[in-house]
């Protein structure tokens, strides 16, 4: 007899691959997967689509020069990838990058239209030594500006940060990325000839010389900050008193200036101190550690302006310090945008 046929194995057949659709939330915007598991929404929210990319140059050239820093512009639109990992990295997800940014540089985002079509911030690029559309161009882009010339210092296109090899973990080369931002900061001045300098343009607009000692790190220092450079503050104080901020961290010898002033060796920013023209506090009350938060900390600053700035007008210093929180403004949490 015949031997029965050996029964043939049912073949397995491999599944389709699964195809990631992209998701639309309930706004309307379409959200891909992108690097390192992160959800991309488009149209991304980094970019001012109606801001004058050349008023915003300006008013960060102006702020920049108050403090001896640089700008740094990122170009790109809001249907750019590559723009928001861009983002990203100098924004939360390198803490180096991130510090470098926050305390060297004033960070502004210009946009150039969805696919280029914004000609007038482009040309602001070009004019800026950053040419989108050349050969190896494109975006997103960096331009760093000085504040001393209003010209373009330095620029790094996209593809020239890209990482070798690029992977999904891997888009952007950090290392590239910080030795173009470090090499390109603002040349740091010398604490003790700043001093010198203030003191004698001081001494004759007959006015007190007022030094307070910032920190980049420091909310307290942040919130100060931007109290004393409030136009209405500036223009009540500037009545009797020539005011300089000196960055322990940032300035050459800042940080052996500080000590001398205070007389308390290492002691954390901020700090208020009302000079003489020898460069020495004109007296104890004219040393404020710290934050004025507590109503007796406000007066004894409210005194010490007034005691050693007698053309200061009360009621004008009354509605400046009311604008100062009474708490420090907690920086805002960094991390992913959630679609």
């Amino acid at each position: 007899p015949t031997a029965p046929a050996a029964q043939q194995p049912t073949p397995v057949v491999a599944p389709p691959p699964t195809v990631r659709q992209p998701e639309t939330t309930p706004d309307g915007k379409t959200v891909y997967p992108g690097p390192k598991g992160k959800k991309i929404a488009f149209p991304l929210e980094l970019y001012d689509e109606s801001a004058d990319g050349a008023m915003q140059v300006q008013a960060a050239l102006a702020r920049a020069m108050a403090d001896n820093r640089r700008v740094l512009v990122m170009w790109g639109e809001n249907y750019c990838g590559f723009c928001s990992e861009l983002h990203d990295l100098l924004e939360w997800e390198v803490p180096r990058l991130r510090a470098l940014v926050e305390s060297e540089y004033e960070f502004v985002k210009i946009d150039l239209g969805k696919q280029f079509s914004n000609q007038k911030h482009l040309d602001l690029a070009k004019s800026l030594g950053t040419d989108i559309r050349a050969p190896g161009g494109g975006a997103p882009a960096l331009t760093i500006i000085d504040p001393l010339t209003s010209k373009g210092a330095a620029s790094l296109a996209g593809s020239g940060m890209l990482a070798k090899p690029m992977t999904m973990q891997r888009v952007y080369d950090e290392q590239m990325v910080f030795g173009f931002l470090s090499d390109n900061r603002a040349i740091p001045k010398v604490a003790m000839s700043v001093v010198s300098e203030q003191l004698v343009f001081a001494g004759r607009a007959g006015k007190k010389l007022l030094v307070w000692f910032g920190e980049p790190e420091s909310a307290a220092s942040a919130e100060l900050h931007r109290w004393f450079n409030d136009p209405a503050v500036a223009e009540t104080l500037g009545a009797g008193y020539l005011i300089l901020k000196v960055d322990p961290q940032r300035m050459t010898t800042g940080r052996l200036v500080m000590d001398r002033i205070t007389e308390k060796p290492g002691a954390p920013c901020p700090f208020i101190a009302i000079l003489d023209s020898m460069g020495r506090p004109v007296d104890a009350g004219a040393l404020l550690a710290g934050y004025p938060s507590t109503p007796s900390q406000r007066s004894a600053l409210r005194a010490a302006f007034v005691a050693h700035g007698p053309a200061i007008n009360p009621s004008k210093l009354d509605a400046a310090l009311a604008k100062l929180p009474e708490t420090p403004a907690e920086p805002k949490p960094r991390g992913p945008a959630q679609p």
